[in-house]
């Protein structure tokens, strides 16, 4: 992790930094995935509002309360690990709102026929 971070910066400062988020964020790279999949399989079934309710849910709601409450606990690490918490919370709801809104969007389909 050291020597991809020292690729960055030659400062030892930035690179202990970037060490502890190489080693932290990564744990939520696959829910965040989820989270923005699920932002766009909203905007394509004409659910823009759903897709910003997210963003905001993922954010304001859990985000920057939980980076606010990790710098005081742990410093940048509680940053770091509020970014996978509130990326874990809100991946794995944006997962079960799109599986809502595509049996409803079925169902529409069905009655329509």
């Amino acid at each position: 992790r050291k020597p991809l971070a020292s690729l960055f910066s030659k400062d030892p400062a930035v690179i202990a930094v970037a060490v502890l988020y190489f080693r932290i964020v990564p744990f939520a790279y696959g829910l965040q995935g989820i989270f923005n999949i699920s932002s766009m399989i909203l905007n394509a079934l004409n659910k823009p509002i759903h897709a910003t309710l997210l963003t905001i849910f993922q954010m304001f709601v859990l985000y920057i309360p939980l980076a606010l409450l990790g710098k005081s606990i742990l410093g940048t690490a509680g940053i770091f690990s509020a970014l996978v918490v509130s990326y874990a919370v809100s991946g794995t709801f944006s997962y079960f709102l799109v599986n809502r809104v595509l049996n409803n969007h079925s169902k529409r389909k069905k009655t329509l026929k």
